[in-house]
């Protein structure tokens, strides 16, 4: 089997789980988890059932994290945790009750990308 002359990214080996249409943002915010702690983390892109998250921690999969951003808070869950650096981590965090929830927490941070659009004008 001959190699691809175009190497393969992390990204393009796996498949995306995700049908609903991805907001990309870059978000600082604070995340906390009952065996990690509090940390500050950005948030990379939102759906309606979840979202992707740049930490500079470990999270177990499976465990309850909550991510807050200027009074509205989201609680989710880990669905996988991939180093990609030293001290970086990509998190993809499942939105339980996505129709509520992650959506409101999506509407939330395009109004944010909105706002912050504005201040840069």
């Amino acid at each position: 089997m001959r190699a691809s002359p175009h190497p393969q990214t992390e990204e393009s080996r796996r498949r995306d789980r995700r049908t609903e249409h991805r907001h990309t943002t870059n978000y600082p915010t604070l995340l906390r988890s009952e065996p990690a702690g509090i940390g500050i983390i950005r948030v990379l892109d939102v759906s309606a059932s979840g979202l992707r998250v740049s930490t500079p921690f470990l999270l177990d999969l499976q465990s309850e994290v909550e991510i807050r951003v200027e009074g509205t808070s989201v609680v989710g869950v880990v669905g996988n945790c991939g180093c990609i650096g030293p001290n970086e981590f990509h998190v993809g965090i499942e939105i339980p009750n996505a129709a509520s929830a992650g959506q409101q927490f999506s509407d939330h941070l395009r109004l944010l990308r909105a706002r912050l659009a504005l201040l840069d004008t």
